[in-house]
């Protein structure tokens, strides 16, 4: 075999192999389809999505199921378990506790850490009370006050034994008269309150 024949050869052979880990680098990038955003505090803190490290931030990474531990010493380790879809982005937010006398007051003594732990309360919040309209929608209309103050109707925390992923609906009257008025109201904005979590709350007394 002359030198061109094999230099020919070697070349062939040098593209085949570029173009291979090619292939699987796209292949590879292009099923990163779901994107999960991480804001983590105190500054410092570990982070591991399924025992492997990553950084605050916005990550593309695979549809699957998923185990984020965020840690530091002097501070309450935080875990959740969550699934992902393709294309679908979700945000976690961890504002780890002091667990030791030396951490105690630490986001007293850093201000930045303090803000950025209250920006995440607010997002949760947000998105908490986002994904409740979308559970119940009823509760786009609330609260609501009833014609001569017989009744009122309002969404909070779950009842006692209930799916703690949708909120309840609480109606507040003193009145049978009144608790079914609320529920006439109910029916009449096309909901069926056998299907919602309902508690009854009395009025207070004026």
């Amino acid at each position: 075999m002359n030198k061109i024949k094999l230099i020919v050869i070697l070349s062939v052979i040098g593209i085949l192999v570029v173009a291979g880990y090619s292939i699987m680098y796209f292949t590879k990038s292009r099923q990163k389809t779901a994107i999960i955003e991480i804001e983590a505090v105190p500054t410092g803190v570990k982070i591991l999505i399924n025992n492997r490290g990553i950084r605050n931030g916005k990550s593309k990474i695979e549809p699957g199921s998923y185990n984020i531990t965020v840690s530091r010493d002097g501070f309450e380790t935080q875990n959740k378990s969550f699934s992902l879809k393709p294309g679908e982005q979700k945000y976690f937010g961890f504002a780890l506790k002091s667990n030791s006398p030396l951490t105690k007051n630490w986001y007293t003594k850093h201000l930045k850490d303090s803000s950025v732990a209250e920006g995440i309360s607010s997002k949760e919040f947000d998105i908490s009370t986002s994904q409740s309209a979308k559970d119940v929608p009823l509760i786009n209309d609330l609260p609501y006050l009833g014609a001569g103050l017989e009744f009122s109707i309002d969404y909070g925390v779950p009842a006692p034994g209930e799916s703690a992923d949708k909120p309840a609906i609480y109606i507040t009257s003193n009145t049978p008269a009144g608790k079914q008025e609320a529920l006439d109201w109910i029916r009449r904005k096309g909901y069926d309150p056998n299907k919602l979590s309902i508690v009854y709350v009395n009025k207070a007394p004026q």
